[in-house]
């Protein structure tokens, strides 16, 4: 019995070594990992091209943030545009220790 109440031996994870056992008991981290990487109930047509998506996602937030960055410092005359780009490159770190200019 625990502080949750009963659990099924079914749902509990055992584990043959004694360190991880102890570990266990204390935090219980190695039973969670087992619940949501084994025991986790998930649908049958689902792959690796799921992935796609999210990465889709990411990479859609990260242009939006991009756009929105670029659309706050981006000068649109000639003579402007080269000035805020060469400010920018003063500032990076990578631009000290270029040879050429």
């Amino acid at each position: 019995m625990t502080a949750l109440g009963t659990e099924d031996q079914a749902t509990v994870a055992r584990f043959s070594n004694p360190a991880i056992r102890w570990i266990d008991h204390r935090l219980p981290i190695f039973t969670f990992l087992h619940h949501e990487l084994h025991d986790y109930p998930t649908p049958r047509n689902l792959n690796y091209l799921w992935n796609f998506g999210s990465l889709a996602g990411i990479v859609l937030v990260t242009m939006i943030v991009t756009g929105i960055v670029l659309a706050m410092h981006y000068v649109p005359t000639f003579g402007g545009a080269f000035n805020s780009f060469e400010h920018k490159e003063s500032l990076s770190p990578q631009r000290q220790r270029r040879i050429w200019r």
